[in-house]
Order: C-alpha cells, then structure tokens, then sequence
C-alpha cells in the first residue's frame, strides 16, 4: 500500500555533525557502548514511497564522508566500528 506524507516535516534543517559532537562531549556512558546509529544511503523512488527518512538519509551520507568529521573523530578517540566487528 503506498501513502502520502506531507514532505516539509521532513525537511527539518540541523547540522547533522553538531548533533554527533554534542552526543559524544555530552551524552557518553563509561558504563554501556555508545552508539551512534546512521541510516546513511541513496535515496530513489523506493525510499521515497515507503520510508518517512528520506532528504535527512543523504544528508547523513554528507556528514560521514566530511573530512572534517573524521577529523574531529579521530581527535576525540572515537572508535568506528561496524556490525562486523562485534558478532
């Protein structure tokens, strides 16, 4: 079944960078793993039709490839890892 959604709330501008930085200085537990979960990807007439994350799926895909993102990671010791790497 495909349904219609009004496209402007989606559209919400924020810097997707601020808002990692911020839950990295702010938000990390010494207790758990932290996790930042991305759903990073192109966007095609599939995703558009069945998903309410659409615009803010290739801004993702913009930050994660910034080098100044992965600079300020690497400054902070943040650790990247993929599902790989903890099955």
């Amino acid at each position: 079944m495909h349904w219609k959604r009004n496209i402007s709330n989606y559209l919400l501008e924020y810097d997707l960078l601020e808002c990692l930085k911020n839950g990295i200085i702010n938000h990390v537990k010494t207790d758990m793993p932290n996790v930042f979960v991305c759903h990073s990807g192109w966007l095609d007439q599939y995703l558009l039709n069945h998903s309410s994350l659409t615009v803010n799926r290739t801004k993702e895909v913009d930050m994660l490839c910034a080098a100044d993102a992965g600079e300020w990671l690497k400054e902070h010791s943040v650790r990247l890892i993929t599902y790989r790497d903890i099955v």
